[in-house]
């Protein structure tokens, strides 16, 4: 390889290594954009928000995110790959109709398992752990596992 090659790979090779996130990060992220008060909790109306409203990019709105959608928004927001992004989604998808959409159910049951004394709040923590129990890399810690 000649030195042109080389440094080229050099750089590119820092950009890797730049914006490699781990799934702290992502997590990290997430949460500061679901905690929209900043008080260590997420309510049913935050959780709903960032999981539901959010994600819903249909004009007008279903209520309902597409897989498409939802792979498509959080690899580019999270720098997570398809393949990481679409089995989270199955996950999250697991419980109600219709097969391949987050909707209001979906939600509903999710809030109830990490809520199960039904004040309608989730600590962080509580919701970080969610995330690594959802997500294909929770044991991994990184993206791209």
């Amino acid at each position: 390889m000649n030195h042109f090659g080389n440094i080229v790979l050099l750089l590119s090779l820092t950009t890797c290594l730049t914006s490699a996130r781990t799934l702290q990060d992502v997590i990290a992220q997430v949460i500061s954009e679901t905690d929209v008060d900043g008080n260590g909790i997420i309510s049913e109306a935050e959780f709903n928000q960032e999981l539901l409203a959010r994600w819903d990019t249909d004009v007008p709105s279903d209520n309902m995110v597409s897989k498409a959608d939802f792979v498509s928004q959080w690899t580019t927001r999270y720098g997570d790959n398809v393949a990481d992004a679409s089995a989270f989604f199955d996950k999250l998808d697991q419980f109600f109709l219709p097969a391949g959409t987050l909707n209001d159910l979906d939600l509903f049951f999710h809030m109830a398992t990490l809520d199960p004394d039904g004040d309608h709040q989730v600590s962080t923590a509580d919701f970080a752990n969610f995330i690594k129990v959802n997500h294909p890399c929770g044991g991994a810690g990184h993206l791209h596992c």
